[in-house]
């Protein structure tokens, strides 16, 4: 039995589209212009390592901490 294949086009943090430019056949993607916290990537799958992340995950997870 075969594992299931991670689908390019798709967030592996929520299942959502991801907007990924690579995956959609352009030269970029919106996460080249955006500083990715580790964290944010560390929850990624290890089946999905290198799968973009959309946008809503990657802005909301690795905004900075606002201080008090």
């Amino acid at each position: 039995m075969s594992e299931p294949s991670i689908d390019p086009a798709r967030c592996p943090l929520c299942s959502k589209p991801n907007g990924c430019g690579m995956a959609a056949g352009t030269p970029g993607c919106w996460c080249f212009s955006v500083t990715m916290d580790p964290t944010v990537l560390a929850k990624v799958p290890a089946e999905a390592k290198g799968a973009c992340v959309c946008q809503a995950c990657g802005v909301k997870r690795s905004a900075p901490q606002q201080k008090p």
